[in-house]
């Protein structure tokens, strides 16, 4: 059996990750790519990538903090604030993280939203990604849940997305709604959101 040692990347050790990958990791097929990861999965994570293509952003349910992280060939390092430094490994569907939890991406993960022809108004395919300076929007699920982490201290907000657009509540604020043209969200406030 052959025995793998993965450098995770500068990135994580600039976070403090550190990662060993035993026999039993390497044995399972892996992707050779980041490519896909960004999602929403089972257990009511949602994952973006970063535009850089490196950087993640772990939204995390039931009101634990979110987690930022690096991913580079399929492998992760991820520090969560509340849990410590993980590392895992992304095969194109699941994560499955040193932990000896795992993740599995929900279906649609990847359009994320109606099958329909991308870039029609209202559609929820291709919304999930980072916006503006730094806000992170994740659809999945098959309610088509919106998750949305604003950063600078604000609460998170949740909302839908369906044929007619986005509808998110900002417990901050209010509740607006959303238009997706397929590069950015134009909300019912005036605010344009246009995604990185």
């Amino acid at each position: 059996m052959r025995r793998y040692v993965v450098p995770v990347c500068v990135c994580a050790a600039a976070l403090g990750l550190a990662a060993s990958w035993s026999s039993a990791r390497a044995a399972q097929p892996a992707s050779r790519s980041c490519e896909g990861i960004s999602g929403y999965y089972g257990n009511g994570t949602g994952l973006v990538l970063a535009p850089d293509r490196t950087s993640l952003h772990v939204t995390m349910p039931y009101g634990r903090p979110n987690a930022y992280g690096v991913c580079r060939d399929g492998n992760i390092g991820v520090n969560f604030p509340d849990d410590g430094p993980v590392s895992g490994r992304f095969d194109g569907t699941t994560i499955r993280w040193s932990n000896a939890t795992t993740w599995t991406r929900t279906e649609d993960a990847q359009d994320i939203g109606p099958q329909e022809p991308s870039g029609s108004p209202g559609l929820c395919n291709g919304l999930s990604g980072i916006y503006n300076d730094g806000i992170v929007l994740v659809v999945g699920g098959p309610a088509r849940d919106v998750h949305v982490s604003m950063g600078g201290g604000r609460p998170e907000a949740y909302g839908r997305c369906n044929r007619r657009g986005l509808t998110v509540t900002f417990p901050d604020d209010r509740t607006f709604t959303g238009r997706f043209d397929g590069r950015q969200i134009r909300w019912s406030n005036g605010t344009v959101w246009v995604r990185r």
